[in-house]
């Protein structure tokens, strides 16, 4: 009778320390797992934000594009337009 409550003793001990030992394992990779997202989520909020950025950038050009002023100096500096009244002078030196 002695013997089978030992027997009895250690399997629970042995059960319980596999389990434990499962437990602590799987916490464990939980951790690594959970710590590799969280930098994968800043980066991403990283990327939104400079997206952010850029479309505003971006925003603010296409409200400065519709501006006379910008026309003007588009039209001067590649089309080689000018106004009423002006002389167009090209630098051959070039």
């Amino acid at each position: 009778m002695q013997k089978k409550k030992k027997n009895k003793g250690k399997i629970k001990f042995y059960f319980l320390a596999i389990l434990l030992v499962y437990y602590g394992y799987t916490f464990f990779q939980q951790h690594l797992q959970l710590k590799d997202l969280e930098e994968q989520k800043s980066l991403v909020k990283m990327e939104i934000e400079k997206a952010e950025q850029e479309i505003e950038a971006l925003n603010e050009a296409i409200d400065l594009g519709e501006t006379d002023e910008f026309i003007e100096k588009y039209a001067r500096e590649h089309l080689r337009m000018i106004g009423e009244g002006e002389t167009l002078y090209i630098d051959i030196s070039r």
